[in-house]
């Protein structure tokens, strides 16, 4: 089993289906559940709103690092770098739109529109 293996639409399947259940469920001894993330940023914040925009660019911080972190290695650990900084963004951002859900704001943004989400984030 080199390089040169193939991945079929079956496994990307699993691993997009073990990486949701982990960001919903957390990881034991690293992350929470989403309900129990969702709880805990109603219970510090005032307003849903307030609770999903803080909720938000805490997330959106990991995966700015997140890269950042990746990136540091260069070109020497590039293959194992971008798969294992595309698995973490996935599940941040899953976690963070499930927790969204939870708390139960609805956000319309246009699709692919970073300048309305950061007009949003500011407000």
């Amino acid at each position: 089993m080199g390089m040169n293996k193939l991945i079929d639409e079956n496994v990307i399947l699993e691993i997009l289906d073990m990486i949701y259940d982990k960001a919903l469920n957390g990881v034991p001894k690293v992350s929470c559940s989403v309900d129990e993330l969702a709880d805990d940023y109603l219970s510090k914040y005032p307003t849903r709103e307030s609770a999903a925009r803080h909720l938000i660019r805490y997330q959106l911080a990991k995966c700015g690092t997140s890269g950042f972190v990746a990136g540091l290695g260069g070109i020497v650990v590039l293959p194992v770098a971008l798969p294992a900084n595309m698995t973490n963004v996935l599940y941040v951002q899953m976690r963070m739109a499930a927790a969204v859900a939870k708390i139960g704001l609805t956000i319309f943004l246009k699709v692919n529109s970073y300048l309305h989400a950061a007009i949003w984030l500011r407000a």
